[in-house]
This record gives C-alpha cells, structure tokens and sequence, in this order.
C-alpha cells in the first residue's frame, strides 16, 4: 500500500500548489477500513439513512493520521485511487499546516484534484464515477455552515 500512496503524493506535488519534498520520506497515514455506515457516522455524527443529503465515502482524520475507508471498497480501481487520492490531499494539508476560510475551500482542493487525476486517467464523467452531482459538488464546497463535523 506504500507504493500506492507514494506514488499519489508524487501525482499530487506535480499537479498542485503543495510541496511535497521527498514522497518516499513523507509522513505517510494510516488506512483503517469499515463499514460505510461507521464511516458516515464518524465523519458526520449522523445516521445513514435514506434521507442523507451527502454520503461519506471516505474520510481523513488529522489527530489520529487516519484515512477511513469503506470496508468494501475495491483496492484494485481508479476509483479506490481517486477516494485514496482525496483523503492525501487533506493529509498534505494537514502536515503542512495549511489554513483555510471553512471547511468547503478544504473539500474543493481535493475535489478539484481529485477531478483532475480522473480526467488524466481518461475518465470522461469524473461527477458519475464519484456518485457526485456538480450542484451538489458547488454546495460542499462553499462556506456556508459546516457540512461535516
């Protein structure tokens, strides 16, 4: 899992602002896999229901340097590289000390290069490969009242 990681670090200080100096000596998190119900919930103290506006699907813990993920999630696609390449994003602003106006200009890095690695891959509809509308992309990324925790 090391090499996947790496390599994302790498990915990420080529196409972004964040300076990465040495990925193979970067602090690396820890990924810890559960149920997406215990992932929602940790991230949102909310319920999975049928009436959740906005489902987790994984989520980065700075004062544990944890990244959650679905328990069944598949570690051998795109897609598992992209949510895996989301959570870096935050974990890079983390180490780095990175302040931000709320927690929407947070998600909207990651989003933003999240978007972008799936556009290099060759995917034509990032939206409908993270289950994401981009209404609901532009509603999470504004600050406006905190969406998560």
């Amino acid at each position: 899992m090391k090499e996947i990681l790496v390599t994302l670090l790498i990915w990420i200080s080529q196409n972004s602002v964040f300076e990465i100096p040495d990925p193979n000596e970067y602090p690396l998190p820890t990924l810890t896999f559960m149920s997406q119900n215990e992932l929602h919930h940790m991230a949102t103290n909310s319920t999975l229901n049928e009436d959740t506006f906005f489902m987790i699907r994984a989520s980065y813990f700075p004062e544990t340097n944890t990244i959650y993920l679905p328990h069944d999630t598949d570690i051998d696609t795109l897609h598992f590289e992209s949510m895996l390449l989301h959570e870096l994003v935050h974990h890079v602003q983390n180490i780095n000390g990175i302040s931000y106006l709320c927690n929407g200009h947070v998600e909207k890095d990651a989003y933003t290069l999240e978007i972008e690695y799936l556009l290099q891959k060759g995917v034509k509809d990032p939206y409908e490969m993270m289950g994401l509308h981009p209404l609901t992309l532009i509603f999470i990324t504004q600050c406006r009242g905190d969406v998560f925790k």
